[in-house]
């Protein structure tokens, strides 16, 4: 089984935040890196950068409940990264995010 590397997601949910900045030489590397060992890249960063600029306001978090750490809606859409590494497909990908909305009661 190979390994999955993920690029880094994003510093607050500000992209004007220049912290954002030292991270493109990270994920260059990371990308660069996959793909000279052949391995599964779930590419987060751009996913997280376009969900923020359709959704974010500036007082408001979309992804993180505190601008680093994942809400629900960020585990999601770090889910769907790691799933298209994987190589699924759009509809398996839509399967999977419609189980993830239907209610579960604990120790399911």
């Amino acid at each position: 089984m190979k390994p999955v590397l993920l690029t880094s997601t994003v510093i607050r949910e500000d992209l004007d935040d220049p912290r954002n900045d030292r991270l493109v030489p990270y994920n260059d590397f990371l990308r660069s890196l996959a793909k000279k060992k052949q391995l599964p890249l779930a590419d987060l960063n751009p996913l997280f950068q376009n969900r923020i600029r359709k959704e974010n306001t500036r007082d408001i978090n979309v992804l993180t409940t505190d601008g680093i750490h994942m809400n629900a809606e960020g585990n999601k859409l770090m889910a769907t990264g790691v799933l298209q590494a994987f190589g699924l497909d759009a509809g398996q990908i839509e399967k999977a995010k419609a189980a993830w909305a239907e209610p579960r009661t604990p120790g399911q």
